[in-house]
């Protein structure tokens, strides 16, 4: 993980637009990061997304979410 930026997980607001979408576009970036930090610290498992999870919760979603006809 040397060479890589410090990246600081975004926080889900509810008064800020699209700050869902952010904290976790923000998640996909760190996401090696998280892996390697869930890995060493299991209780961290119980919350942390599974693989199924990823995909589910994809960024793209969210566009297809605030589209006017969905």
């Amino acid at each position: 993980m040397k060479g890589k930026a410090f990246l600081v997980p975004e926080i889900d607001t509810p008064t800020r637009w699209n700050s869902l979408y952010l904290s976790i576009k923000k998640l996909y970036r760190i996401k090696d990061m998280t892996d390697i930090l869930v890995a060493s610290n299991c209780h961290l498992s119980d919350i942390y997304p599974i693989d199924d999870d990823w995909k589910i919760i994809g960024v793209s979603i969210f566009y297809f979410l605030t589209l006017k006809d969905h």
